[in-house]
């Protein structure tokens, strides 16, 4: 499951795949770990050999084709490649339509992988549709540290291209605090960083407000960092609380919140 870290993952891994035979359900499950560690730890080309090997299990194996499938999907998409992405998402999919796995929790990469490249070639409504699908998936992949959090920032990704900035930020906080339960993580630390820097630079670029906030909603806003309650905000601006609260609705609006 990779709880200790990327390394050790990929040493248990080993084992499990050095011990046994070729066929068998573990040493299908050690390709699939062996591959997902590998990419962890940047060793993409070690590692699309291991995916690949689990991913031709086809139907027999369909949850360890489908979680390879989408892993090799999001190496594909990080490159650039996103041809090669789609056909890889697209035929994953397929496959999970097909036995009922599209919602489960093995199909969540797809899901991501399908709803950024829809987002990139402005299709909002297709993204949609899987970002939504692979959002009610997230709370199952609580037991796999390291697909939660490249979930989250592919669909933070998807999230960021069709303007829902809100939800982007949410889940790259998400995927921020469940790094932080996660020793040796490998190359999710940077991954994580340079998507919220993409945000950052989306949230500047656009100018993030535009709708200016008034001179009260100003005075109101310097206040809510503090130890203040409304009431108090209220009596140090000499407005009623129910006008504080009020200047809050409109920029929480404003403000995107």
């Amino acid at each position: 499951f990779g709880w200790e870290g990327a390394r050790r993952m990929r040493t248990q891994a080993a084992v499990a795949y050095r011990t046994e035979p070729v066929g068998s359900p573990a040493h299908e499950a050690a390709a699939l770990a062996m591959g997902c560690a590998s990419e962890l730890l940047g060793c993409t080309t070690e590692a699309a050999v291991y995916l690949e090997e689990a991913a031709a299990l086809g139907r027999e194996r369909a949850g360890v084709t489908l979680l390879a499938q989408g892993q090799i999907a999001r190496i594909l998409l990080e490159a650039g490649s996103t041809d090669d992405a789609q056909r890889r998402a697209l035929d994953g999919l397929g496959l999970a339509v097909d036995l009922h796995l599209d919602e489960q929790t093995v199909s969540i990469l797809l899901h991501a992988i399908a709803a950024a490249l829809l987002a990139a070639r402005d299709d909002a409504t297709g993204a949609r549709g899987h970002l939504d699908r692979a959002l009610r998936l997230l709370p199952r992949t609580a037991a796999f540290p390291w697909l939660e959090i490249e979930a989250r920032i592919v669909l933070a990704r998807a999230g960021r291209t069709i303007g829902d900035r809100a939800l982007s930020g949410l889940l790259l906080q998400e995927a921020r605090h469940t790094l932080t339960r996660f020793g040796d993580p490998g190359v999710l630390p940077g991954l994580l960083a340079r998507e919220e820097r993409a945000l950052e630079r989306t949230l500047g670029g656009a100018g993030a407000i535009r709708e200016p906030l008034t001179g009260a909603e100003r005075r109101v806003l310097e206040l809510l960092p503090t130890h203040l309650s409304l009431e108090a905000v209220g009596a140090v601006l000499h407005i009623s609380r129910n006008t504080v609260k009020a200047h809050l609705k409109s920029i929480y609006r404003k403000l995107g919140v």
